[in-house]
């Protein structure tokens, strides 16, 4: 079973928007399918899987949003479509491995409350690491921003308003893993969103989080720390 299984990257629970005053939070859960395996080795006698075809994500609990403060947050999705496999490298037995995601011509971000859109957006990458080829739960950074507001506004205001217009999301993945062999996935642990205080920054973004992406996973996985 575990030979069959494959990983993609994916978005995980914890959303914090940094802004002047205290930022906000906001916790949720979540899935994805992914399709179109590849060759690439993986974990545990896996391959890569070549593309994250949907992800959703339900809100669980949150802090600091006005928009948010009187809503039932289980009826709160975030929805991605349509990410390709870009760079990768594969884990060894006592190395470290990674796969990038980023969004193909036909990706799609969408912020939903109770089916209604509440916002629009543009996925730009998602990543997961794993400490080597064994390890089947891994964890990560990705990166997302609105570009427009849906049939109420509020949540598309308050997060463009935090960030300085720029409308970045961006998430750390605690961690992600496979619940069968079929490309089905699950997300547990918390996810970082932080935002960007100038408009046009987002391309910044994966180069600033490459940077100290090592630091953080190290810090993530030392000695007693939680994985969930």
């Amino acid at each position: 079973m575990m030979t069959s299984m494959k990983k993609c990257c994916l978005l995980l629970p914890l959303a914090v928007f940094t802004s002047a005053g205290a930022a906000q939070t906001l916790n949720y859960t979540g899935t994805a399918h992914a399709t179109n395996l590849t060759a690439i080795s993986w974990v545990a006698g896996s391959t890569m899987w070549g593309t994250v075809q949907t992800a959703a994500f339900t809100g669980t609990t949150q802090s600091g949003f006005t928009s948010l403060a009187s809503v039932d947050l289980s009826l709160l999705t975030f929805n991605f479509t349509n990410l390709d496999l870009n760079t990768y490298q594969s884990p060894g037995g006592a190395t470290s491995g990674f796969e990038r995601y980023t969004a193909s011509g036909s990706a799609t971000f969408e912020v939903r409350y109770n089916g209604a859109l509440w916002a629009t957006g543009t996925p730009v990458f998602l990543r997961t690491e794993v400490d080597n080829n064994l390890d089947t739960h891994a964890i990560g950074t990705g990166s997302a921003f609105l570009t427009g507001a849906g049939t109420s506004s509020s949540f598309y205001d308050e997060v463009m308003s935090k960030t300085s217009g720029s409308g970045i999301l961006n998430f750390t993945i605690t961690d992600f893993y496979p619940v069968d062999a079929a490309g089905n996935f699950a997300s547990v642990g918390s996810m970082t969103i932080s935002a960007v205080p100038e408009p046009g920054a987002y391309a910044a973004i994966a180069g600033g989080l490459g940077l100290g992406f090592a630091t953080w996973r190290r810090r993530l996985r030392r000695p007693g720390a939680s994985r969930s």
